[in-house]
């Protein structure tokens, strides 16, 4: 089909079989085929329908509309029987479409009237990407008849990008079941069928171009079993117009054309998300959750809410026993008037006393594999997942670098070991770590909180409390940083890590006790989390973020401050002097160092200042933002990103 003729031409001979021209020289301004049967519309307001019948093109039937045409579709509601029943024309000056019935181009009773759906004009006018009236500006561009899912749908494209889905019912008359509108873009679209792992698909040429196809499902709607419509947008922007392509080399694949570039590729299978949800006990709340992919498994730090002594014994109950002396390190006395306490608290007539717990989860089945509560009056703040790293005590390293001969623990117990827990290479691997709270009644802010270190047994089905460090404040955050731990508690900024203990650790395996099926106490005798540096911020700390050796902190009123991370070594001299080895040693080690200046010396870790945002806004997270993709940089928000830490603040109230 050109502009000025329709030609049959023989494939094997490349000769033209039939031609046809319209009268007076009118121009053809919109085309369509679909196997044997060819539409047209000539002198813009005229359709002209065309069947191949015995080798030779003949014109069937024609008729002439009100308005003019702007795009033409024909195309078959049955993709086996490969006959089109029905031609679809969008109109320029009117707001809707032509359907007309083949072969005399009857048009049907259905009204297809683009005007605005009004649920969908209501969400489209509080989108940020502008206001769509009822009455729609945009004109339509393309048109397709596809039959998707089982439910034959007519799709019409508009100038302004956005786009029109008829789900109708096609028998001996043709109804209107749905009609939908959606904003893909803001350029015309065009539309265009494609064969996609056997499915029949849609491709939305646009400036933000999308694929459409229908999900397995049907739901019902006016007495009818409609498939619903599923948009996957498109990796690559300004899409002018796209073409099925079939062959050896690239089957099934799709060709895509924009003004300066032209691609061949595959469609990605779609991948659905599927959602499983996990009911909680009405008076629990979720506040923190953390994933560990080794292991398959979540934890979920929530909120319990004690309004009865009957909610106290469930909650309890639910975590397999009383379990505070787990993770308070105290006998089963001291648990007990903990107890009495939590119970005097419910008993004095006040408002509903708060407990937090930790429970781990199975990331398949998302059934609770176990459970432990924290203390009365602590709240559970971050928590994640991490692997810590074994780190040397500095007075040990100078020991082992002067040749002093020191000999390791060894643990012979059944405790939290280097090869019972399955360490490798010196790392204690997928661990768990909550940050808390204590805020007592008469306590307006939080003086206190711990971070915990536990890790889940698969084999024994328990959770190990493995560490506990007493912090001066409240731990809002928790990072894992190059095996390391970094943690936000009020105004200051720790790094932490597993560091191995002074002792034998003899009181630790002492403190080691079964405290019921679910969790145990099981503090490694070797190491412990300590301080390695720290580094005081404004208010309080409230988020981290890290991006390489720079690690930004967000306060809560003054914004963000960024550090950076070094590593250094402190002098033989000073190493010596600030270490616990007698004058003896100390003198010892200088001689055994004379052969190396660096024997001797010790690692540390500081956090230096780099800048700081002096806006102070209130800050309540921040994100490292990566490089953005090209078709999304004008969408960006227009605030500079750093482009040495890629930071950007991302401001609340």
């Amino acid at each position: 089909v050109t502009r000025r003729a329709v030609l049959l031409i023989d494939s094997t001979r490349w000769a033209v079989q039939t031609e046809w021209k319209p009268e007076d020289g009118a121009g053809i301004s919109a085309a369509s085929a679909c196997t044997d049967q060819v539409a047209v519309a000539v002198n813009s307001s005229v359709i002209v329908y065309f069947e191949v019948q015995q080798n030779v093109l003949k014109q069937v039937a024609y008729r002439q509309l009100d308005k003019a045409i702007s795009c033409i579709d024909v195309h078959a509601w049955d993709v086996d029987s490969g006959t089109a029943t029905h031609v679809a024309a969008g109109l320029w000056a009117a707001n809707d479409v032509c359907l007309l019935a083949l072969p005399d181009l009857t048009p049907v009773a259905a009204k297809l009237s683009l005007d605005m759906p009004q649920e969908t004009a209501a969400t489209l006018s509080s989108s940020p990407d502008g206001v769509i009236s009822n009455k729609n500006s945009g004109l339509p561009r393309s048109v397709l008849m596809s039959t998707l899912g089982g439910t034959p749908y007519l799709l019409v494209g508009l100038g302004d990008g956005c786009l029109h889905q008829f789900a109708l019912a096609v028998g001996s008359d043709v109804t209107v079941c749905e009609h939908k509108a959606i904003a893909l873009g803001s350029g015309p679209l065009l539309l265009t069928p494609f064969i996609n792992n056997g499915k029949q698909s849609v491709f939305a040429a646009s400036d933000h171009s999308a694929v459409l196809f229908a999900e397995s499902r049907t739901r019902e709607y006016s007495d009818k079993r409609i498939s619903k419509l599923i948009y996957a947008s498109v990796d690559v922007r300004g899409i002018k117009r796209m073409a099925p392509v079939d062959s050896q080399v690239m089957p099934m694949a799709m060709c895509l054309v924009s003004d300066m570039q032209l691609w061949i590729g595959q469609a990605d299978p779609v991948q659905r998300l599927h959602v499983r949800s996990h009911s909680l006990p009405r008076w629990a709340a979720p506040h923190r959750i953390a994933h560990c992919e080794p292991l398959s498994t979540y934890a979920v730090a929530t909120i319990h809410s004690l309004d009865s002594e009957a909610s106290w014994a469930a909650t309890a109950a639910s975590a397999g026993v009383w379990e505070g002396q787990a993770l308070i390190n105290t006998n089963a006395q001291q648990a007990k008037l903990l107890d009495s306490e939590v119970r005097a608290v419910l008993t004095a007539g006040g408002p509903p006393a708060e407990i937090g717990r930790l429970s781990i989860l199975d990331s398949q089945t998302m059934e609770v594999l176990g459970s432990v509560l924290l203390r009365p009056f602590e709240m559970p703040e971050s928590l994640c997942s991490l692997s810590l790293k074994y780190l040397a005590r500095p007075e040990s390293a100078a020991r082992a670098a002067a040749g002093t001969g020191a000999s390791e623990n060894t643990l012979q117990s059944a405790a939290f070991s280097t090869a019972a827990s399955g360490n490798v290479q010196g790392w204690l691997n997928n661990a768990f770590v909550l940050g808390t709270s204590i805020v007592l009644p008469e306590e307006d802010d939080a003086r206190r909180g711990r971070i915990i270190v536990c890790v889940w047994d698969s084999a024994l089905q328990q959770i190990r409390i493995v560490g506990s460090f007493t912090a001066m404040g409240a731990v809002y955050a928790l990072v894992p940083f190059r095996g390391m731990l970094l943690a936000a508690v009020n105004g200051r900024l720790l790094l932490l890590g597993w560091q191995r203990r002074a002792s034998n650790g003899e009181a630790g395996v002492a403190a080691r006790s079964k405290v019921g099926s679910f969790a145990v106490l099981a503090e490694d005798t070797d190491y412990e989390l300590v301080v390695l540096c720290s580094q005081q911020t404004q208010i309080t700390a409230v988020s981290i973020s890290t991006n390489g050796d720079y690690v930004a902190v967000g306060d809560v009123m003054s914004s963000v401050s960024l550090y950076h991370y070094e590593e250094y070594m402190l002098p033989p001299a000073v190493a010596a002097a600030t270490s616990s080895i007698s004058t003896q040693q100390q003198q010892q080690q200088q001689q055994q160092a004379a052969g190396g200046e660096t024997a001797g010396a010790q690692l540390r870790h500081r956090l230096v200042p780099v800048s700081r945002d002096y806006s102070g806004v209130w800050t309540t997270a921040i994100a490292t933002v990566p490089p953005p993709l090209e078709q999304n940089r004008e969408r960006m928000y227009p605030e500079p990103i750093d482009a040495e830490t890629g930071f950007l603040a991302r401001q609340g109230g």
